[in-house]
């Protein structure tokens, strides 16, 4: 480089060309500092910027898309469908059970409740002074089955209100897997013998 007194010449950067998209020459700094953003004079005390090739070109990404410069923003996609979901699911049928039968004992009164299938941990039965409920449900649906999944669920259900007083705490029950439900009512006076297993509902008082 030479110390001349010459005045030293303006060196103005060559064009920038980027990969597939429009050549478009960024203008220089001092074509930039005359003219603003939408090519027009810049306005007094410079702080207009001119648009360049570099600012266009990243403020449109649907041109860019277009010229496979970026990728085009993907859909929301749906994963996966809970069809077990409570909501997702109809309320469930109940059928009735009218098959059993019943021994009267010294203590207790044994009731036998036939259900073909019958599994313990999807068999409830509840125990009132004059009411007795046996409610079993059927096996889950096999994994995948959406259609079994949101089908309503049919329940077996034998509601009776009994023709005397039990224990409620201390009857129980157990399940013989697939074929019966065994349950102990334990009476309220033993020594007292039952004629009927079941009676009418009580009428609602007034």
């Amino acid at each position: 480089m030479q110390s001349s007194g010459s005045e030293a010449q303006e060196v103005t950067p060559p064009d920038v060309v980027i990969a597939g998209a429009p050549s478009v020459a960024i203008p220089s700094t001092s074509d930039a500092s005359s003219t603003n953003a939408g090519g027009s004079p810049a306005t007094p005390g410079g702080t207009a910027k001119a648009k360049s090739q570099y600012y266009y070109w990243h403020g449109h990404e649907k041109d860019r898309a277009a010229v496979g410069d970026v990728a085009p923003k993907a859909a929301p996609t749906l994963l996966k469908c809970d069809a077990t979901a409570p909501d997702a699911r109809a309320p469930p049928r109940r059928v009735g059970i009218t098959t059993y039968s019943w021994c009267n004992n010294d203590k207790t009164v044994s009731v036998y409740v036939d259900v073909p299938g019958v599994q313990a941990d999807r068999t409830t039965v509840d125990f009132a002074v004059r009411r007795l409920t046996v409610t079993v449900r059927p096996p889950p649906p096999p994994p995948g089955d959406g259609a079994a999944a949101a089908a309503p669920e049919v329940h077996q259900v034998l509601d009776m209100w009994l023709s005397k007083d039990i224990k409620p705490d201390q009857s129980s029950f157990r399940v013989k897997p697939g074929t019966q439900i065994v349950i102990k009512l334990v009476k309220e006076k033993d020594t007292m013998t039952w004629i009927d297993l079941s009676a009418l509902a009580p009428k609602a008082e007034d």
